[in-house]
């Protein structure tokens, strides 16, 4: 992931091309551990991350940060096109069955990389933005925005 990351930050900067990132969070995933097992969980993100894959673009790289926490990396990207696509695999995830029938939401976090920021402060915009979409209800993409004038 960090790789991916440094590489589209230099894009942004010899380029001046837009970048941006989601930070996807599966709601609600222990519960799915706790009730039919580690290895059907196992089951579902390898899903997950096909599914996701399926919807984005060679160039773009979905990472697993940690547990049921994924970045998807996004590069040539910015506007509405982030958010677009962050609502596009909520609404898909949302709609479809996983194993054992086990239905899935997401909570998703949208940052494009400013032309002053650093890795750390792109990815903890992003984490913000994820954690505000958890404060409200779950299963919905926020932008991170905070800092801008």
């Amino acid at each position: 992931m960090q790789q991916q990351l440094e590489q589209v930050q230099a894009l942004k900067r010899q380029a001046n091309e837009a970048v941006s990132l989601l930070v996807l969070d599966i709601d609600f995933f222990k519960h799915i551990n706790d009730d039919f097992g580690h290895d059907v969980g196992d089951l579902i993100l390898i899903s997950l991350v096909e599914r996701i894959t399926s919807r984005v673009r060679d160039s773009d790289a979905l990472c697993r940060i940690g547990g049921e926490e994924f970045v998807l990396v996004l590069s040539a990207t910015n506007g509405l096109q982030p958010r677009v696509l962050a609502e596009d695999i909520r609404i898909m995830i949302a709609n479809q069955s996983f194993e054992l029938g086990v239905r899935l939401s997401l909570s998703i976090g949208v940052a494009e990389l400013r032309a002053e920021e650093d890795i750390a402060g792109w990815m903890k915009r992003g984490d913000r933005a994820l954690y505000q979409a958890k404060q409200q209800e779950r299963n919905r993409v926020v932008m991170g925005l905070e800092g801008l004038k």
